[in-house]
């Protein structure tokens, strides 16, 4: 029998589906049996009011840095004194044009520089001279000794300067 309203008319019961909310689905829509006499209610469901958080705002830490590795600090050596420089004259030879003599720089025990304090002069033992000096001084420079090569042309002067020379290095104790 169909349904009926309380003064007794017949009703056509019409179903309605509960609205449906976006993030919500719907319970299954069902019907009454056609031999109910009472309508049925629909109510729409109850939607309990949710809040939503909004987002935690987003913290950043800053980034992580490493430390360099710890590096060792070389200890400081301590340096051998700087070598004594010091200056000696030679002995003074006579080589039978003329004096000879040198004043020899060290140092430590390396011969740094060779100066002649008297050479042979005069005529031309002058000339002889100012050929010969440039060259016995870097003979002593090279050898690092009395041990030098003669400039030729220039015999008693090479003796000489040679004489000179080592007696120098034997007063600076080489």
């Amino acid at each position: 029998s169909p349904a009926t309203t309380a003064a007794g008319s017949p009703t056509k019961v019409k179903h309605q589906a509960a609205p449906t909310h976006p993030h919500t689905t719907a319970p299954p829509h069902t019907t009454s049996p056609p031999h109910t006499t009472t309508p049925q209610q629909t109510t729409a469901p109850h939607h309990a009011a949710t809040t939503t958080k909004p987002p935690a705002p987003r913290t950043t830490t800053a980034p992580r840095t490493t430390t360099a590795p710890r590096t060792t600090t070389a200890k400081p050596t301590t340096a051998p004194p700087a070598p004594v420089q010091r200056t000696v004259t030679g002995a003074a030879y006579d080589v039978s044009y003329g004096i000879v003599q040198v004043r020899v720089v060290f140092k430590g025990s390396r011969i740094v520089d060779v100066t002649a304090v008297s050479l042979p002069s005069g005529g031309r033992s002058s000339d002889i001279s100012a050929m010969a000096a440039p060259q016995l001084r870097q003979e002593a420079l090279t050898a690092q000794s009395a041990n030098i090569n003669a400039v030729s042309g220039a015999s008693y002067t090479s003796a000489g300067y040679a004489k000179s020379l080592q007696s120098a290095i034997d007063k600076a104790g080489g």
